[in-house]
């Protein structure tokens, strides 16, 4: 539990990293980071990964290919939706919860049910595994704000 936080910090680095090139990930979750030799945790499976284009000021990718149980309502909502950095905000929250319980989010229903309890609002019950600070766990309902821009970027 003690090597969770530093690797969630890589993560969220790399996601930073990304967004400041303008691209979104579009499918960030456990599977899609890896361990390189030195121990820090690297952003992988970027075949999601576009060039964002800039309307309105808000950066913007086609959604390509995402994972339901770590996608944000707006990307389940919409079929043309477009995959943004509040929406790989979302995703990244999800993975948190996924690295401290070692298991999907809203692992005890289908896919389809996992959808719908996102788009209704409900979000995973705090974990019950030790290691997860107070101010770890706000960060992470922040990222799961229903409205995209009340997530943070």
């Amino acid at each position: 539990i003690d090597n969770y936080f530093p690797k969630l910090l890589d993560v969220a680095e790399g996601v930073a990293f990304l967004h400041s090139l303008h691209t979104t990930h579009g499918d960030i979750k456990g599977d899609n980071f890896f361990i390189d030799h030195s121990g820090h945790a690297c952003l992988a499976n970027l075949g999601f990964t576009s060039v964002v284009h800039r309307a309105s000021s808000v950066l913007v990718t086609v959604v390509q290919g995402y994972s339901p149980r770590w996608a944000a309502p707006e990307v389940l909502l919409n079929d043309d939706a477009r995959y943004t950095r509040e929406a790989d905000m979302f995703s990244f929250g999800m993975t948190v919860i996924e690295v401290f319980t070692r298991r999907p989010p809203f692992d005890k229903f289908t896919n389809y049910v996992a959808q719908s309890k996102i788009i209704e609002g409900e979000r995973p019950d705090h974990p019950q595994e030790p290691g997860l600070s107070d101010s770890v766990w706000q960060m992470t309902v922040d990222c799961w704000a229903q409205e995209p821009a009340q997530r943070p970027t």
